[in-house]
């Protein structure tokens, strides 16, 4: 069943310029772990029940600072953060009385409605900073191959949205072929797809873990493969762009040409390449290192 028309709507992907001569990130993503409260066969990271979750130490926060722009987009994600929002609303607020002054994006199923209105009532936008938003799961907005949200809990977002523009977005409708979406092709074309990555490498920014450790790509953050290994939080800046900027040049210089001439997914072939050799690097000749 498709969800009726409403004022939550989807944002398009919008990419950061990133300055390669600039140790810190113009955005950075927060991974805490894989624990959900659905259970969704496209979920990159295989989210789930019981899956893990490891919070944010207060030093973890002052590693994270030194390695943005104050300003940086910064996107929280699992997992679903609701299932934590006690502690999340406690790492914005460091993260804010640290000096950061960037827009947060939560990307929550919105299941837990309440306790997403809630995280974004303790970040509202004001005069130092714009605030926190959210992106919703596309799929399960509108019930595309996945049970939809409840009616009841959509309408209470939809409300709120209206009182509050600018705050609730839709995500993007790319299913990258990672985690379930690798082995399921076929419920895959139950979503429409608009793809906001064109066939190539999303060049996700740098994935934060709760667990220390800086990850090359947001979709594989469960892929322990060498060839994402950025580092720790902790690190020198300039070392970890260094490294991010190797891994972009594999990326243009090596994966996707040889995506193209397989006719296949990016991901498809980085994953394969990885656990080929999970503990080596780069395959297929990458740029020297």
């Amino acid at each position: 069943m498709t969800a009726e028309p409403t004022t939550i709507n989807r944002r398009a992907h919008a990419p950061v310029e990133y300055a390669p001569g600039d140790p810190r990130f113009p955005e950075v993503m927060l991974y805490f772990g894989n624990d959900c409260n659905r259970d969704c066969y496209f979920c990159c990271v295989e989210a789930k029940p019981g899956g893990s979750f490891l919070r944010y130490t207060p030093e973890r926060m002052g590693e994270i600072l030194e390695l943005i722009h104050p300003a940086a987009r910064i996107k929280l994600y699992g997992g679903e953060p609701t299932l934590y929002h006690r502690h999340l609303i406690e790492v914005t607020a460091a993260l804010r009385g640290g000096g950061y002054v960037g827009r947060l994006t939560i990307f929550s199923n919105g299941i837990q409605a309440d306790r997403l209105i809630e995280m974004l009532e303790a970040d509202p936008p004001g005069s130092a900073h714009p605030g926190s938003d959210v992106y919703l799961n596309y799929a399960i907005w509108h019930g595309r191959g996945v049970e939809q949200i409840p009616a009841g809990r959509r309408a209470k977002l939809v409300a709120w949205a209206a009182a509050h523009p600018g705050r609730i977005y839709l995500s993007h409708e790319d299913l990258i072929p990672v985690g379930g979406a690798e082995r399921a092709p076929a419920n895959m074309s139950l979503l429409q797809r608009v793809p906001d990555f064109g066939g190539k490498c999303a060049r996700c920014f740098p994935t934060l873990k709760s667990d220390g450790t800086i990850h090359a790509c947001a979709f594989a953050a469960e892929e322990p493969a060498a060839q994402y290994a950025l580092g720790r939080l902790g690190d020198a800046p300039q070392e970890v762009a260094s490294r991010y900027r190797r891994f972009l040049g594999w990326v243009e210089q090596v994966l996707e040409p040889a995506a193209a001439a397989a006719g296949e997914s990016p991901c498809t072939v980085c994953l394969r390449w990885a656990r080929a050799e999970p503990a080596g690097g780069h395959l297929a000749s990458p740029p020297d290192r």
